[in-house]
């Protein structure tokens, strides 16, 4: 498991959280990228009960506010799937810079991939 900053100690109260790419990287400029996010948080709302009371997204991170049972968990599994289906996208679109720019930014310990989009517990 991720080393999660967030605390959610209730399920009924709405959580303020912010998520940053790594290196604060602007990969949010690209609208396609803007759009895997809302996707993904209308997925939330929808499939897995979140409900979303507000959100902004930010060139490197974007803000949220959410309650809803296992939010934490919601919320990694999203950003998982959000940082696949961006890196995907870079690899398919052939923007090596991209890339390698996430390779770079991937710490040590995380033997299990080969990049990294979004900082550690934030």
């Amino acid at each position: 498991m991720g080393r999660s900053r967030y605390k959610i100690l209730e399920d009924r109260y709405p959580y303020f959280l912010t998520s940053t790419i790594v290196e604060h990287y602007k990969i949010f400029d690209l609208q396609q990228f803007r759009c895997v996010l809302i996707d993904g948080l209308n997925f939330l709302a929808k499939e897995r009960n979140i409900e979303i009371n507000a959100y902004v997204i930010m060139p490197n991170h974007f803000h949220l506010i959410a309650k809803g049972e296992d939010l934490g968990i919601h919320l990694a599994r999203f950003k998982s799937y959000s940082a696949r289906r961006i890196l995907d996208a870079l690899d398919e679109e052939n923007l090596k810079i991209w890339l390698e720019r996430f390779r770079e930014a991937k710490r040590n310990h995380k033997k299990d991939r080969e990049y990294q989009l979004w900082m550690e517990g934030i």
